[in-house]
């Protein structure tokens, strides 16, 4: 693997941190939202509207560096796995608080961390694995907690539990859409390359900038969206 200046890795440390802040400024503001649009017809919305923002400029990029078609069932499940699985995080806030979902989307880039060590074998020091185990931890006791203290607000425990089991879920299949997107981006990890053979998914065969992988990611959760929204808007009429 090839070793990345100081500079770089520190910019990159940056982008998840800005990240992490605009996601935790994001929880309260989706949770008003919801009090007003239905979660699924809102994703929808979203994302058509990042769609034809971004089309002039995908087919501009599409026609430099075309996908390989052995490629478009990969991209596809990494799609599900970053934009669709929104609907996760989304159906959890109607069911917990956007306190509970903060915490638990920490444990994301700590997680991160430690898969990145595990498949790609990046290396980390002792008080980052410390502060990892510990935050996992904590994760866990916010997830159970309702269990054991009831509800200390207008939800009620199997409600607010159920929201969080959903915001770990969603935690974790945009886990695996960072680490799958590290080897489409060109790094390599025999033992992630492994793990996909075990479930009988090939790597990509080309390596893809980030653009590529982050706005096909948008038209396939556009795509599989319409259904849920469809469904939704049948719903509630």
């Amino acid at each position: 693997m090839i070793k990345k200046p100081a500079s770089v890795k520190m910019l990159a440390l940056l982008a998840f941190l800005v990240t992490n802040l605009i996601w935790a400024a994001a929880g309260p503001v989706i949770k008003v939202t919801l009090d007003f649009i239905p979660s699924h017809i809102f994703l929808f919305l979203r994302f058509l509207v990042v769609g034809i923002i971004l089309l002039p400029f995908t087919i501009i990029e599409l026609k430099k560096n075309p996908v390989d078609k052995r490629d478009y069932f990969n991209l596809f499940i990494l799609g599900v796995f970053s934009q669709t699985a929104i609907i996760l995080i989304f159906d959890g806030l109607n069911y917990t608080t956007a306190l509970d979902a903060t915490i638990i989307g920490v444990m994301g880039p700590l997680l991160s961390i430690a898969a990145g060590h595990y498949f790609y074998k990046e290396k980390v020091n002792k008080a980052v694995i410390l502060g990892t185990i510990l935050a996992v931890i904590g994760t866990v006791f916010v997830v159970i907690e309702p269990i054991f203290n009831g509800s200390n607000s207008q939800i009620d425990t199997l409600h607010r539990l159920w929201g969080n089991i959903l915001a770990v879920a969603y935690t974790l299949t945009f886990l695996i859409y960072v680490i799958w997107s590290k080897m489409s981006m060109g790094e390599r990890s025999t033992l992630f390359k492994k793990t996909l053979s075990f479930i009988h998914i090939r790597p990509m065969h080309q390596k893809y900038s980030p653009f590529i992988l982050t706005v096909t990611s948008f038209y396939v959760g556009l795509i599989t969206l319409v259904p849920f929204a469809l469904f939704e808007q049948y719903q509630t009429g």
